[in-house]
């Protein structure tokens, strides 16, 4: 018998398998993108720091007494707020100047600072600031029973997914001696 076209079962099981397959690369997608928003905020956080650092060392400017990175409260304690990561200058008199910002949270990231090996965040803003000329960090972590300088080696800052089950997280470290944001493993 000389079959011309396809019966309704045939097409039907096509059009499922097409459907599974579809499905397949969709969540694998899906995962690959967070995977890369993940690592776009980190680098650009870290860069950032990176930078308030670089201008510190590098600044001639008599004016200006520090570069400083703001860190706002962890969106746990407020969702609605946003989550923005500033770079600014603060002149000598104490006039603030921003010159970049990052906003995470309309990636559906937060950012955790936490102090020296403690687990417990800072629930406040939180700030690592660069003296001019020398570069030296002071990080100052605002929780609810304290507020002021940090006398650590290191501060823990934490990018991670918001409201995910499993979310996905990126460490790193800052240590007084270098400055530098490190790499750090969970």
């Amino acid at each position: 018998m000389n079959r011309a076209a396809y019966s309704i079962i045939e097409l039907l099981v096509v059009v499922a398998i097409l459907l599974i397959l579809a499905a397949v690369a969709v969540g694998t997608a899906n995962g690959v993108l967070a995977e890369q928003r993940m690592n776009n905020a980190y680098n650009a956080v870290t860069n950032l720091i990176q930078e308030a650092r670089g201008n510190a060392l590098a600044s001639k400017d008599s004016q200006i007494a520090e570069y400083r990175i703001t860190i706002p409260q962890p969106l746990i304690a407020n969702p609605n707020q946003p989550v923005t990561v500033v770079l600014s200058s603060v002149s000598t008199s104490g006039a603030e100047t921003q010159l970049e910002r990052i906003d995470l949270g309309n990636q559906g990231l937060d950012i955790l600072f936490y102090q020296d090996q403690q687990q417990q965040a800072c629930n406040l803003t939180s700030r690592i600031m660069y003296q001019t000329q020398t570069g030296t960090p002071i990080f100052e972590c605002a929780v609810t029973a304290y507020t002021g300088n940090l006398n650590t080696k290191q501060i823990r800052i934490e990018i991670r997914e918001r409201n995910q089950q499993n979310p996905r997280q990126r460490l790193f470290t800052i240590h007084r001696a270098s400055g530098t944001p490190q790499f750090a493993t969970p």
